[in-house]
């Protein structure tokens, strides 16, 4: 359950994720990889969720559905899975006798800071080569504003 809860994640063994609205209706089917979903939660933000596979492979998705990152670490499933209350680290404990910390945020900030700076590098040659740049949806032109203006 989402912490306002409004919605309710579910997982399943044919690797697909679903999410539920609070009356019941199925608001979206996301699918993972090959392995069957073990576990599955939200950040108690609400922001992230984050899923494990039977691989022993973690995911971590935004409340749209997209993937953000992909971690490996343990060699069998995971059998417990939780977000820290500051929403900056998932911890996992696996079949394996191991436990791991995986870093939410920064990775995450890191990845997105790079993707910022080509788009703020490819501007120039963006606006001039509109074309070039619908294969880009990255860095489309509200975005290149946003990261320019970020106050906007």
């Amino acid at each position: 359950m989402s912490p306002n809860g409004q919605y309710l994640l579910t997982a399943s063994e044919d690797s697909t994720i679903k999410l539920w609205n609070q009356t019941g209706e199925l608001m979206t089917t996301l699918k993972s990889d090959l392995f069957p979903i073990s576990r599955v939660t939200f950040s108690p933000n609400g922001q992230y969720f984050v899923t494990a596979s039977q691989d022993g492979t973690v995911r971590l998705w935004d409340q749209e559905g997209k993937l953000h990152t992909k971690m490996k670490g343990h060699q069998e499933s995971i059998e417990s899975l939780q977000f820290t209350p500051d929403n900056q680290t998932i911890l996992t404990i696996g079949r394996d006798g191991k436990v791991k910390m995986w870093p939410v945020e920064p990775e995450y900030a890191r990845l997105t800071s790079l993707l910022n700076q080509g788009c703020q590098w490819l501007e120039d040659y963006l606006v001039t080569r509109p074309q070039e740049q619908e294969k880009l949806s990255s860095c489309s032109t509200s975005n290149i504003s946003q990261i320019n203006n970020p106050s906007e």
